[in-house]
């Protein structure tokens, strides 16, 4: 079926990269409400664009079908690499073998050799997709912005390594990076760690296992963006947006299946804390670094953002919940496209610059 003209220049504005205004009257008496919530119209564009290459129905997810798909969408709605960023990618200590990672620098800070914070940045893609490419406009713009050296890491994916290999991909290679951070340009006591969705998830996770385990050096902050913090995935959020764009219950689900193998809600290692940071225990949660969590309200997700927040105030820790109320999961990719995503990144720099040592 044709679609309608409305959707064919939605298209259109897609992929030339729309103006805002466009954005706006496009979506002009068609904008998406749920309760007080607004769906942003540049939101709205590309949440609409992706659903037309997907089947109605219950979602399925194929990896060897999404990780490309995931690739293009983000290379059409992304701002490439900042020509002020140099970019070089090296080999970093896993837990099974070496992996990829990429270290991302300010030129001039390059040039100068000074020490700058350093960030530890851990992917999103549901545990099965995403990689070094997918996220290197959301590096390069942290490392430009803050300014800050960046190391973005390539665990390894489900279903292919599932559940524990990523997260302990990712606590090996923090090990290794932090020994390393005077030679990359800066210290170990300037780290941060972040990550987006199952990124957030293990940032998380990474931080409660410093806790517990003193020989790895504390980050001076952690960054979640849309993290995925109790893998029951059954808040009020996520029955509320269960048909979100970009990102439904049933895309989670099947995400969590390929990640952990087929589980109920009633299984145990849903409340295990290395799957499920929320359930982390009473001292684990008191020793966590200071938090910046960013939130779209758009997002089945939403809610694990809230109560993590709320989790980290509890036991005094210093957080600050951002949550950007008409965006969709994943908003940041679409920063030629979303002005949110330009805010979050700014958000992101200020907090960096906040907590970093002088």
């Amino acid at each position: 079926m044709e679609p309608p003209s409305w959707f064919r220049m939605a298209r259109f504005g897609v992929e030339s990269r729309l103006p805002w205004p466009l954005a706006y009257a496009l979506m002009l008496g068609r904008r998406v409400r749920k309760g007080d919530r607004v769906l942003d119209p540049e939101a709205q564009i590309i949440g609409e664009f992706i659903q037309l290459f997907r089947p109605p129905g219950p979602q399925t997810v194929n990896p060897a079908l999404s990780r490309p798909a995931y690739r293009m969408l983000v290379g059409s709605a992304s701002v490439p690499l900042r020509k002020s960023v140099h970019k070089r990618t090296i080999m970093v200590k896993g837990a099974a073998e070496p992996i990829s990672a990429c270290v991302y620098t300010p030129k001039e800070s390059w040039k100068d050799k000074e020490s700058l914070p350093l960030l530890v940045y851990f992917h999103g893609g549901g545990w099965i997709q995403g990689d070094l490419v997918t996220h290197e406009s959301i590096c390069s713009e942290i490392c430009a912005r803050s300014p800050c050296i960046v190391v973005a890491v390539a665990y390894r994916l489900a279903p292919e390594h599932r559940f524990p290999a990523g997260v302990d991909d990712c606590i090996a290679a923090y090990q290794r990076i932090a020994r390393s951070a005077e030679q990359l340009g800066s210290s170990p006591d300037n780290l941060f760690i972040g990550g987006d969705s199952a990124g957030g998830n293990i940032t998380a996770i990474l931080c409660h296992t410093i806790a517990a385990e003193p020989q790895l050096p504390s980050p001076r902050g952690q960054i979640l963006i849309y993290p995925a913090v109790d893998m029951h995935m059954d808040s009020e959020s996520f029955e509320e947006m269960k048909d979100a764009m970009l990102l439904d219950r049933d895309r989670c689900l099947c995400y969590r299946d390929l990640y952990l193998g087929k589980v109920t809600n009633s299984s145990p290692l849903l409340n295990d804390w290395r799957v499920s940071p929320i359930f982390a225990s009473e001292e684990s949660f008191a020793k966590q670094p200071p938090a910046l969590i960013l939130s779209a309200g758009f997002d089945p997700l939403r809610d694990d953002a809230a109560m993590y927040h709320e989790k980290l105030k509890k036991h005094g820790v210093p957080s600050t919940l951002k949550e950007y109320s008409g965006q969709i999961h994943g908003f940041l990719h679409f920063s030629l496209l979303a002005r949110d995503a330009t805010r979050a990144f700014d958000d992101i720099a200020q907090f960096i610059r906040g907590a970093a040592s002088p």
